[in-house]
């Protein structure tokens, strides 16, 4: 016989006792004979097929509510559904009808103490408490009871214990909280918890008086004061360094308004010293073949600005040399990355593939088209129109023709480069003159 089955089909098969023994392939949702499972806590038990069963709708989590309600789907033609809430994880659901008399007293009397206190739903309220009565009746229908049967006004005097007993819980949680935190406040301010460990929340924050909240304020800027006094001082004594450069700033700036200003102006003389010295070694090095930069790296230190002109200057030379280099080599189909920094746009065959310095790429005839093309509107003015006056190649479109050279998306292509490309691929044998 088969056992293993969706977890859509097992709570029909539970409703129906169909078969004793059935479970989902990860076992996880099983039937076992009157009763269903979910892991090791039972969500339902059949007293009698089609008429009385039992259900546990205790909420645990997302998973098993949706287990819950397939189950209550299930069994929505029996007469008699009992069920019954606030049980422990691993219940056998080995529940007696006096157990269930207790949960729909206390349910009722819940309800109606809700009803008092409402401004809106007390209506709502009263016809739930209600319904958790009925549910005694059905208890001594079907069961044989003879459970008394209250009435809303006999349950009054529950209610108003019910009510008494919320208040009290509600001043001693109160009392709790306010203690909790006038505690945690005294263990900061004799130094029991670090500063940065110490937080208050605007609910704790009602719980104290405005003389303690000023303590509290003053202790905050003791420790400010003290920890921004201390970092500079041992950034002066122990300098700055490349890697935690960007921290330290941060930290100077968290502290600023608590370091009187000698100090300040003791940090930021550093700051520029290590700022000029770590420029200076830099540029040196890149100049002596030691190192490389990069000066549109945004995490980099370096700054030019603070280098003398003569080393700037070989800096600069030095540049153009590496730049020279890497558009030589990209010419060359090594697969080098031109950044952002070379603002023209280089154009390359590489294995019947032309490709641009941005990363573009195009077939190799669809080019020759294309400077076919654009090569008899140099000298002139051209602009794409949309489908009256435009040209496609491959996935892009040709936007303009102007005196510098074409325009295709994010690239500009100057008419030296386009002639030079043409020249390299013998489209043309020498520069076109317009």
């Amino acid at each position: 016989m088969k056992t293993v089955y969706t977890s859509d089909k097992l709570p029909h098969i539970f409703a129906h006792l169909t078969q004793d023994h059935a479970r989902i392939s990860s076992g996880h949702l099983r039937v076992d004979g009157n009763k269903i499972y979910h892991y090791s806590t039972c969500l339902g038990r059949v007293l009698e097929k089609g008429i009385c069963v039992i259900l546990n709708t205790t909420r645990y989590s997302v998973t098993t509510s949706k287990v819950q309600r397939n189950i209550s789907y299930g069994v929505n033609h029996y007469k008699y559904v009992f069920k019954i809430d606030s049980l422990k994880l691993g219940t056998d659901l080995n529940v007696l009808p006096f157990d269930l008399n207790g949960y729909y007293m206390k349910r009722a009397c819940d309800y109606l103490a809700k009803a008092k206190l409402a401004k809106k739903n007390a209506e709502h309220y009263t016809l739930c408490a209600l319904a958790h009565i009925e549910r005694i009746k059905e208890l001594n229908e079907y069961f044989k009871t003879d459970f008394s049967i209250p009435t809303v006004e006999s349950l009054q005097v529950n209610v108003e214990a019910i009510l008494r007993q919320r208040k009290k819980n509600a001043q001693l949680a109160k009392e709790h909280e306010k203690n909790k935190v006038l505690s945690k406040i005294d263990q900061y301010l004799v130094g029991n918890i670090k500063y940065e460990y110490f937080s208050i929340t605007d609910k704790e924050k009602r719980h104290v008086s405005k003389e303690l909240w000023d303590k509290v304020v003053k202790h905050n800027i003791e420790q400010n004061t003290l920890r921004g006094i201390t970092f500079v001082k041992y950034t002066l004594i122990h300098g700055f360094n490349e890697i935690e450069f960007k921290q330290q700033i941060n930290t100077f700036e968290r502290y600023y308004e608590y370091i009187t200003k000698d100090l300040i102006e003791q940090f930021n003389a550093t700051k520029d010293k290590f700022l000029r010295d770590y420029s200076f070694n830099k540029c040196n090095e890149f100049v002596n073949g030691i190192g490389g930069i990069d000066i549109d790296d945004r995490h980099n230190l370096l700054d030019l600005s603070l280098v003398d002109c003569g080393l700037r200057k070989k800096v600069d030379d030095k540049l153009a040399e590496v730049r020279k280099s890497k558009i030589e080599n990209w010419m060359n189909g090594y697969p080098t990355y031109l950044n952002n920094d070379y603002t023209d746009v280089y154009v390359r065959n590489r294995n019947g593939i032309v490709e641009t310095s941005k990363g573009a790429t195009m077939d190799y005839v669809e080019a020759k088209k294309l400077f076919d093309f654009v090569i008899k509107l140099k000298g002139h003015k051209w602009h794409s129109n949309n489908f009256i006056n435009s040209y496609k190649f491959g996935h892009y479109t040709l936007d303009s023709v102007d005196e510098i050279g074409i325009n295709v998306g994010c690239h500009k292509i100057k008419w030296n480069e386009i002639e030079r490309f043409a020249r390299s691929q013998n489209w043309v044998k020498e520069t076109v003159n317009v």
